[in-house]
């Protein structure tokens, strides 16, 4: 009977199993990743934006009732609106034109006739079409730009720039181009750092676009001061950076991307007097991957070799170190990432453009020589809409998008901002703090705060000024009756004569003491010892904690550190550690500088110098729960004033303890803070060798045991 149970239990599990799997290979059927960054630049793992749709190859495309055959090299590609299709195949000079169900070539220019005579294209690298209809081609190796009509016509050359600005050997070299409303033509040029190089309808030199300037450190000018004339040309030119692709979006802002090292900024949002009006979000990033190797074949930031302007402030750009596809919204933040390199289907080996078309995301790649068409899963449409939706305004119509999302997604930060802005919008400022905070918005969180602040106040404003005048009133009891009284029984504690240990209160009111009046207090700790060492040793720990609880629980508002980062019982151990390293620091000096304290006595001062950072450290805390944003300098000067006051008591208290003058302490510390940094360097040394010497008695031992 058992047997039959556990067989019929058996066959239920694998036939449950079975009918999981198609949704578990569903969901990881992509060849690629696809993830965003969360506020403190974590990888989240998303469902796919889009999806691979199909292929366009030269196997695929139809000339005449037969295959056209291989697109060789091709380097750009670009849509009218029609929707027909145009390829720069480079490698066999020519541009191929294609029917917007990407089937069917409808023509291939590779002659055409111009008053000279027949000419070719050599090498197109850039293709292009403007409003009217003219097709612009970046004919590469001719060094020139041709534009002709849609049948093919030869309408006029761009060609042999003249200008100050240019030198004299100047070869023009044309690599991408682009059109305006106005039929400007905007052109990325082979060796040109000084920006995009701008010809008027006309065909005439107008002059650079959009230059990016490099910034030179302070460091670097007195560095290349001092060089010699042989290291300076040794030393990295600073030219500006090199544009990659541009695109131009309906209302004349031409998008360029650039070549950029850091993965900072990779491209621009330029307005017609060439300058950046792009957004770059709250994480003041537009390039590319944030978390990336250092080694390898694929380390490095995010090589942005394309942009495409889409429509509603979103545009995409094209990496072609790792194969990813990069999107944002008008205000910077990254909305998804997907795509990768690649033999299977759906990535590539080489990609070196990015278009849209009818929601679909299409990627040349160069290699080989195919287009891959994606398509907007539920995930990414329902993110381009509701994008969409905010851009023109209709916040509140996105909401019902954006809680899709989270169905979908519930990490997605961009969908708790944005419908905590609706809420906020709506007034209903308890659902927008809780959905923006989710969202880590700091501006709009602000908002919301400071409005549900003001509804508070002013809904108990009665108890409010109760509050504050039982607090005047405990001030002046204080003041007046308690205050005295204690001060009084302090000073009998101090003056007594014998030195007979002091009762736990009496310590513990000698530690209050002697933050209020340190000159005394820190006297009578080396002369009477009516300091405790173990009461030291508790300020310590409290103030571990006090650090660690900040580090975890201060508003996000003025704590960019993530929760989980932390580590309770490590931080707390480094700032023991920390604590024991600074007073043998401050011994072994002062052990040489004729200090008359004695190790306990520092350890007593330094201990009993951290109250103020504690109280100081647990009030900026609960006060940040009561700030906004542009508010935060109230936290920062509380945290400042408490440690500025331990750093006066701890000086006071190193120089009574030593019998020292002001001067004397001061240099003390200053050696003491040099012999700190020598202990931890001899400390890392001695761990490093030590791990080298197990390292190496571990690989004798573990070669012994294969050789027996």
């Amino acid at each position: 009977m058992k047997k039959t149970v556990f067989a019929y239990r058996f066959i239920c599990a694998l036939l449950v199993l079975c009918a999981l799997l198609p949704c578990a290979l569903a969901d990881s059927s992509q060849p690629f990743d696809t993830y965003n960054y969360d506020h403190w630049n974590n990888i989240l793992y998303t469902p796919s934006p889009y999806t691979l749709d199909f292929s366009v190859s030269g196997a695929t495309l139809v000339w005449q009732g037969t295959a056209l055959g291989v697109l060789k090299a091709p380097r750009d590609f670009c849509f009218d609106e029609d929707g027909r299709l145009y390829i720069a195949d480079t490698g066999n000079n020519r541009v191929v034109i294609v029917a917007d169900d990407l089937k069917t070539v409808l023509a291939i220019i590779d002659s055409f006739d111009s008053p000279g005579g027949p000419q070719t294209f050599s090498a197109p690298y850039g293709v292009a079409v403007s409003q009217n209809g003219q097709l612009y081609v970046a004919d590469s190796q001719n060094h020139r730009i041709v534009v002709l009509e849609k049948d093919g016509t030869f309408v006029k050359y761009v060609m042999d720039p003249k200008g100050d600005v240019l030198d004299e050997k100047f070869v023009f070299t044309p690599l991408r181009v682009s059109v305006d409303y106005a039929d400007r033509v905007y052109c990325v040029a082979q060796n040109i750092f000084q920006g995009i190089m701008v010809f008027s309808s006309d065909g005439d030199f107008t002059g650079f676009f959009g230059t990016i300037n490099v910034k030179i450190s302070l460091w670097e000018k007195i560095w290349r001061r001092l060089s010699t004339k042989e290291e300076r040309s040794k030393q990295q030119l600073f030219i500006p950076t090199e544009f990659t692709g541009i695109d131009v979006d309906s209302e004349g802002f031409v998008y360029a991307s650039n070549k950029d090292t850091d993965g900072i900024q990779a491209v621009r949002r330029l307005n017609p007097k060439g300058e950046d009006v792009i957004l770059r979000g709250s994480k003041e990033n537009l390039g590319g991957d944030m978390v990336y190797g250092q080694v390898g074949n694929y380390s490095g930031p995010s090589q942005i070799v394309d942009v495409v302007y889409r429509n509603h402030g979103i545009y995409s750009l094209l990496d072609a170190r790792r194969g990813r596809i990069f999107t944002y919204d008008h205000e910077g933040n990254l909305l998804y990432i997907f795509g990768g390199m690649g033999t299977q289907e759906g990535t590539f080996r080489a990609p070196v453009a990015i278009e849209h078309a009818d929601g679909r995301l299409l990627v040349l790649d160069n290699l080989q020589g195919s287009i891959s068409v994606f398509a907007e899963t539920e995930y990414g449409s329902l993110i381009n809409r509701a994008v969409a939706l905010r851009y023109d305004g209709d916040e509140s119509l996105a909401v019902p998008l954006w809680q899709e999302v989270l169905r979908l997604d519930e990490n997605n930060e961009l969908a708790n901002s944005g419908i905590g802005k609706a809420y906020l919008s709506a007034g209903d400022n308890d659902n927008a703090l809780v959905y923006l905070r989710r969202g880590m918005n700091r501006t709009y969180y602000s908002v919301a705060f400071k409005r549900w602040r003001n509804e508070v106040l002013s809904s108990n404003i009665s108890w409010v000024l109760t509050g504050v005048v039982l607090f005047v009133v405990l001030i002046v009891v204080w003041k007046k009756l308690l205050s005295p009284r204690l001060l009084k029984k302090q000073k009998k504690d101090i003056n007594e004569k014998a030195r007979r240990e002091l009762p736990v209160n009496a310590r513990w009111r000698y530690l209050f003491y002697t933050v209020f009046h340190p000159n005394e207090g820190f006297y009578w700790i080396r002369h009477q010892e009516r300091g405790s060492l173990w009461i030291a040793v508790l300020m310590v720990f409290l103030y571990a904690v006090a650090f660690s609880c900040n580090r975890i629980y201060a508003s996000f508002v003025v704590n960019d550190i993530e929760p989980r980062s932390v580590n309770l019982i490590a931080e707390m151990a480094g700032v023991l550690l920390l604590y024991v390293i600074l007073c043998v620091g401050n011994w072994s000096v002062t052990c040489l500088m004729e200090g008359e304290g004695r190790f306990k006595d520092i350890l007593t001062v330094i201990g009993y110098s951290l109250v103020p950072m504690i109280f100081t450290t647990v009030l900026a805390t609960v006060v940040s729960q009561a700030v906004a944003e542009n508010e935060e300098a109230f936290y920062y000067i509380l945290m400042g004033l408490g440690m500025a006051y331990s750093l006066i008591l701890m000086l006071i208290g190193i120089m009574q303890v030593h019998n020292y003058t002001l001067g004397k302490t001061l240099i003390t510390l200053f050696i003491t803070v040099v012999a700190v940094f020598i202990i931890i360097f001899l400390a890392m040394l001695v761990l490093n060798f030590v791990t080298q010497v197990y390292s190496f008695l571990r690989n004798i031992y573990t070669e012994l045991i294969f050789r027996t």
